[in-house]
């Protein structure tokens, strides 16, 4: 009998990454060991991922009507059955009002208003949970105190704003909030496999998230002061809007008007709707710290990044990016109002290209196939229960 040469790792790796069907990578990693573990390797998946671009939506998360769940609507490119995203999983929701604030990855953020029948109070948590593993985990809320509002709540992921590698499905995640009351402002930090939120309090009148990006989120704090978190060490810094900014004031619209981004060099922006129809884009100067060290470094007439298209004698707005899925460097999301009955149609504005694209509704969440989270599991189990895994989760998609 003929001796099984194995092949080395490297082929193998090259044989796959020409792979063009996620569906077919999974197959593959189903194979044996080896091709499991190399198609479950980081550094593989970096590549493919290049290659291939990012992993497949397989639908969106809907909000629904006062007591309904979020209900969940597959990809038309995506032949999968939609009951397996189902949230029927989550705790019984009798009074409950469920809102989904953020999705990474294969990941989901809920809000869960728990109403309290006949004195119209409540209380709220948050629950992250990965439909296919139907899986949860109920979050303690940030603030016990009445009142107090929510600014924002989202996923963040590890690494670079690659959701892919960073995130680990229910086992390693990060849940950053924002919430505002009795003239303080708290941002936490929630850990998975922790019990408690790591925790800053700032005190003033009221606050507002007036940007996100990979790295940082941005509170403008009134009377111009502006508190950055770095997202990766929990850091915070301050700084002043510097007083050549125009097309913006005190009062509680600021967030629809002015906005900080981060360009693909990862310096900061600060971006300005001046008017309704123009959009300024200032840039921290080389070595610069303060307010004082900010220039203007363009001007862009919307009505010319639209090229014509979708044109109305209305003003446009920023609109404060609620998911780190929808955040691109150098771009900022801007929407203007239809009138009437119609929504609002929302645009991402590259202020970099002075491109324009108009996005789907930006409150929809997608939620991607989850390869890496089930390659994982694979390797996790060689006795014989990783083929049967990933042999289900292929079965969902074909």
């Amino acid at each position: 009998m003929l001796a099984t040469v194995a092949i080395p790792d490297d082929i193998v790796e090259l044989i796959l990454l020409r792979l063009d069907s996620l569906v077919s990578l999974v197959h593959a990693a189903t194979t044996c060991k080896q091709w499991r573990r190399v198609v479950a390797d980081a550094v593989f998946r970096r590549r493919y991922r290049s290659l291939h671009g990012p992993p497949m939506a397989a639908g969106t998360y809907h909000n629904g009507e006062r007591f309904e769940r979020p209900h969940f609507v597959p990809s038309p490119s995506a032949t999968i059955d939609g009951r397996h995203f189902s949230l029927d999983f989550l705790p019984d929701d009798t009074y409950c009002i469920w809102t989904v604030r953020d999705c990474r990855g294969s990941l989901l953020l809920l809000d869960r208003l728990q109403l309290q029948p006949g004195n119209g109070g409540g209380y709220s948590n948050l629950v992250i949970c990965e439909p296919l593993a139907r899986r949860y985990e109920i979050i303690p809320p940030l603030s016990t105190f009445a009142n107090c509002v929510q600014l924002g709540a989202f996923i963040l992921v590890d690494g670079d704003d690659n959701a892919e590698e960073g995130c680990d499905g229910m086992s390693n995640f990060r849940v950053l909030c924002v919430v505002h009351g009795h003239y303080k402002t708290r941002a936490g930090m929630f850990t998975s496999g922790s019990s408690y939120w790591r925790e800053e309090t700032f005190y003033s009148l009221w606050a507002s998230i007036v940007g996100l990006t990979a790295r940082s989120i941005y509170l403008y704090m009134n009377e111009g002061r502006v508190i950055s978190m770095d997202l990766r060490t929990s850091e915070f810094s301050n700084f002043l809007l510097p007083s050549i900014i125009e097309g913006w004031d005190e009062d509680d619209r600021i967030r629809h008007r002015m906005t900080i981004t981060a360009g693909r060099d990862n310096k900061e922006r600060i971006v300005v709707v001046h008017f309704g129809c123009k959009v300024k884009v200032y840039a921290r100067l080389d070595g610069g710290s303060c307010g004082a060290e900010w220039a203007l470094e363009k001007t862009i007439e919307i009505s010319e990044a639209m090229g014509g298209v979708h044109r109305h004698n209305r003003d446009w707005d920023l609109i404060q990016t609620a998911s780190l899925s929808l955040h691109r460097a150098g771009s900022v999301l801007i929407q203007q109002e239809q009138g009437g009955s119609s929504r609002a149609k929302c645009f991402r504005l590259d202020v970099e290209t002075r491109e324009m694209e108009l996005l789907p509704d930006h409150h929809d969440m997608k939620v991607e196939v989850p390869l890496s989270p089930t390659l994982r599991a694979c390797i996790d189990h060689d006795d014989g229960d990783g083929d049967a895994l990933c042999i289900l989760v292929s079965s969902l998609y074909i």
